[in-house]
């Protein structure tokens, strides 16, 4: 019985193999390259890691409402300004404000006031206005279809706009995985992981997070494809959404750089400055929009009298009234940023170094191992590379690699320890897991390295290397999770099938009761399976996943009650 089963396996398996290399055939015809990614069209991964992250928020979300029901809120030191007196007018108000209101905590809670008064308060200049800017344009029609006061209606465009932000980030890390690390596995287990991110209660709060990541996550993959006015619509949006988004006009001069040392390549300056200044203005623009308002004192007349006499409560810098003028009012170029971070933040160089702050040190433990590991294990796997900072004008055919470790990668791993490294030395270390989360592709492309199985994650050579760029040419890997939970690397098909039936025999028991009933309502995916065969996974694996779905949890439960997890 069991010879039979196994060489049913093998024909299966055989027959799978074939029909998958005959779609990759016809997929490089009809878009030239596998190395091209069509920004177009809907692929069956697209179909699967989308399915999968809305799956995950309305779970973050349902989360959050249990919680927001059960736990009575913590008496948080923190911004929390009165609601206007008309904002519960309606029994369907209520009703929001009883489901949605965790959504609005912590720097949530500045976006919300953002939106709904505008930039009453000095310190609200360090939320960056794009995404209260976009809460408003779904708000808009929801008051006037649902009658809801502008505050309830900016709950629940918080829920939509974050979801859908959401799908859009994972299917742009997706589809950049595949551009850069020409590893179908890699770039699915990654979206994937995208999808229960450490940092799952900021994608769906009141928070920049998702907003940020989504437009990051294409502008590279713009940028990657050489189109120059989307790389700079995109990139120029992520930094009015977040400060760090200047940070990406890195990006930018490493690829510049790289084009002019390309044999036969000739650099477009108009190109690179456009992209460079469209990154850059956003930025700027916003922090002289901050100074002129509040060194010039502009009028108080829109500024509901509740705002104020909360803001004059706390002692807060109001807008129109008259005072000593901040120091950032005295600088040439616009300051306000830096000003309120030292000033209201108390950000420094080691500032935040406290034995009171410990415990922020430790809740920022794995997300700083994680991409400390990944900065070392890249150096040490692409010592010369590194050294050469990427940039070389002709690469001998030589050994490179698929996956995490090819060159592609380098200025990813680049970027991210260079936010590691401001992260530990200026800023609050406990930011460090949503400040890599939502705008570092290698936080999860490494994840997702380590969390497959070692034969597919470990180093793979690769025959030789693109003479312009000295990036490895892939091989394909198979990419299709067994039933064990864990990839295989492309082989005999009878060696392989052997295996995957050998443990399917061992399965047997476990396919008639709740596992195997859960296998056919669940998601059919890498990381679900993994869960699934939770006693197969090595260490790593099962690591990698506590600590993304662990923090997800506890996120989203602590977070929406105003406990400290920001």
């Amino acid at each position: 019985m069991e010879e039979q089963l196994v060489d049913l396996a093998v024909e299966t398996t055989i027959k799978e193999m074939n029909e998958q290399e005959k779609k990759e055939k016809e997929e490089r015809r009809e878009h030239g390259s596998w190395n091209v990614t069509v920004m177009l069209g809907w692929s069956a991964g697209d179909k699967q890691v989308v399915l999968f992250t809305l799956q995950a928020k309305i779970f973050a979300l349902l989360l959050q409402v249990v919680s927001n029901l059960l736990i009575p809120d913590h008496e948080a030191d923190a911004f929390n300004p009165p609601l206007s007196p008309f904002a519960l007018y309606s029994p369907l108000d209520r009703i929001v404000l009883l489901t949605f209101s965790g959504l609005a905590r912590w720097d949530g809670a500045y976006f919300i006031s953002i939106a709904e008064h505008g930039y009453v308060f000095e310190q609200m200049f360090a939320f960056f206005p794009l995404l209260p800017f976009f809460l408003n344009v779904i708000a808009l029609p929801l008051r006037a279809c649902l009658g809801l006061s502008a505050y309830s209606a900016l709950l629940i465009s918080t829920a939509i706009l974050n979801t859908l932000l959401s799908l859009l980030a994972t299917l742009g890390l997706y589809r950049l995985g595949q551009h850069v690390l020409k590893c179908e596995v890699l770039a699915s287990h990654a979206a994937l992981l995208f999808a229960i991110t450490p940092a799952t209660v900021f994608t769906i709060a009141a928070y920049s997070e998702s907003l940020f990541a989504s437009l990051t996550f294409w502008g590279l993959l713009a940028l990657e494809q050489a189109s120059t006015i989307p790389a700079a619509i995109l990139l120029g949006l992520a930094s009015a959404a977040r400060s760090n988004g200047i940070a990406n006009v890195g990006f930018v001069t490493y690829y510049a750089l790289r084009t002019c040392m390309r044999p036969g390549h000739l650099c477009s300056t108009l190109k690179i400055s456009l992209v460079v200044l469209a990154t850059l203005l956003p930025s700027l623009a916003f922090q002289e929009y901050g100074r002129q308002l509040f060194c010039n004192l502009s009028p108080l007349h829109d500024i509901p009298d509740h705002m104020i006499t909360y803001g004059q409560s706390q002692g807060y810098r109001i807008r129109g009234v008259r005072g000593d003028l901040p120091l950032h009012c005295n600088t040439t170029l616009p300051g306000i940023y830096r000003h309120l971070q030292e000033f209201h933040w108390g950000l420094g160089l080691f500032k935040y170094y406290e034995l009171k702050q410990i415990p922020n040190f430790l809740l920022a433990g794995p997300s700083v191992i994680l991409a400390a590991a990944a900065t070392l294990a890249f150096i040490h796997v692409q010592p010369t590379f590194c050294l050469r900072l990427g940039l070389q004008r002709k690469t001998k055919p030589s050994k490179a690699f698929v996956g995490f470790f090819r060159c592609s990668v380098f200025i990813y791993v680049a970027h991210m320890a260079a936010m590691l490294l401001i992260g530990l030395v200026f800023m609050h270390v406990q930011v460090l897991t949503r400040f890599l989360a939502s705008s570092c592709p290698a936080f999860y492309w490494f994840a997702a390295h380590i969390g497959l199985d070692k034969a597919h994650s470990k180093p793979t050579p690769v025959g030789h290397t693109d003479a312009n760029v000295g990036i490895g040419a892939a091989t394909f890997l198979d990419t299709r999770p067994q039933a064990s939970g864990i990839l295989k690397r492309r082989g005999s098909a009878k060696a392989f099938a052997l295996a995957r039936s050998k443990n399917s025999l061992t399965c047997v028991a476990k396919s008639e009761n709740l596992n195997g009933k859960l296998r056919r309502i669940l998601p059919r995916n890498s990381v679900v399976g993994q869960l699934l065969d939770w006693t197969l996974l090595t260490r790593t694996e099962r690591a990698v996943l506590a600590y993304f779905l662990g923090y997800a949890f506890v996120g989203v439960v602590f977070h929406c009650n105003f406990y400290p997890w920001t």
